[in-house]
């Protein structure tokens, strides 16, 4: 039934991805957390937003003490240390201390509206006095309104930052997963075309997926002894032909201009997919499962039995 074949082709493939996206994963939040970018990102878009560089008004607001107590040690323009998350409150809380000079304590005097226009309208112009008196003029007199508009500003701010944090992440989940199928010899060109051809080893990938797909949810914690459990249960099923992944006598490098571009290609497509995220390809393989369940072969005619003439 070549509809059912595509299907299994397909089926087979997704849940290969979602393995290599599991493995993948945890290489990620490995280079992640040794970067740290979130924090990075998170200062760049503060010296952005306030108009200011790492050693001014950005450097007061991180030793605020609504902010300090966010991190640990000193705070140093690039410092591994800095928090990659800043509540917008607390932001809206430690600029207008900062921007009114108050020496009284945080909060423990009543901040007046009047003292709050006095300040900016003290504040060299540029950026940040353009900012706080829109701000002013949309909040009237109201105090708190201020601080709500300040902490809106600061979220639609860091709306900006989230999206270089994205743009970093998908660029580092393409580069660890065309490594991470490079290794595997995860090519999705050949594996699609070994799937093509042969019939037990799209059953043995489609019968270990479908007892996968039972689980409630992808898991990173046993992504290796998973994937070693599904080569294993592919092998035994197919011995003869073998898993079409891993750098072997019956997977070499390939030679010939042709075959290495194919091989990259194959290798590009899988790091494409991996970036996609498991909890992506783990829908979508209870979903094809699904649909698979309800796919039922034409019945094969029985044999009519040859009757002889009387």
């Amino acid at each position: 039934m070549p509809g059912l074949d595509l299907l299994d082709v397909a089926i087979s493939l997704v849940f290969l991805y979602l393995l290599i996206s599991l493995i993948a994963t945890t290489l990620i939040e490995l280079v992640e957390n040794f970067l740290n970018k979130r924090s990075a990102f998170l200062l760049e878009g503060m010296k952005e937003m306030l108009g200011s560089d790492g050693q001014g008004l950005v450097a007061q607001v991180y030793n605020h003490p609504m902010i300090f107590s966010l991190f640990r040690g000193e705070f140093k323009d690039g410092g591994s240390n800095l928090p990659s998350y800043i509540p917008s409150r607390k932001f809206a809380t430690a600029l207008l201390d900062i921007v009114v000079q108050r020496t009284d304590g945080v909060g423990t005097a009543p901040l007046g509206i009047q003292k709050i226009r006095e300040s900016v309208d003290q504040l060299p112009d540029g950026q940040l006095k353009s900012a706080l008196t829109a701000i002013l003029n949309k909040a009237g007199d109201d105090v708190d309104q201020v601080r709500a508009e300040l902490a809106a500003w600061y979220d639609d701010s860091m709306q900006r930052v989230s999206g270089w944090y994205q743009r970093h992440t998908r660029m580092v989940a393409l580069v660890v997963g065309f490594l991470v199928a490079a290794s595997l010899n995860a090519d999705t060109v050949g594996i699609s075309a070994n799937l093509s051809r042969d019939r037990a080893m799209r059953e043995a990938f489609v019968a270990v997926a479908q007892g996968y797909a039972q689980r409630p949810a992808p898991a990173t914690a046993n992504a290796d002894q998973d994937f070693s459990a599904f080569l294993d249960e592919v092998q035994k099923k197919t011995p003869s032909a073998g898993v079409p992944l891993g750098w072997n006598e019956m997977n070499p490098l390939p030679t010939g201009i042709w075959a290495i571009l194919s091989k990259l290609a194959g290798l590009f497509l899988t790091a494409a997919a991996t970036t996609l995220g498991a909890s992506f390809w783990f829908d979508l393989l209870k979903k094809l499962i699904n649909v698979r369940s309800t796919v039922k072969p034409e019945p094969v005619p029985a044999a009519t039995p040859a009757t002889t003439g009387q």
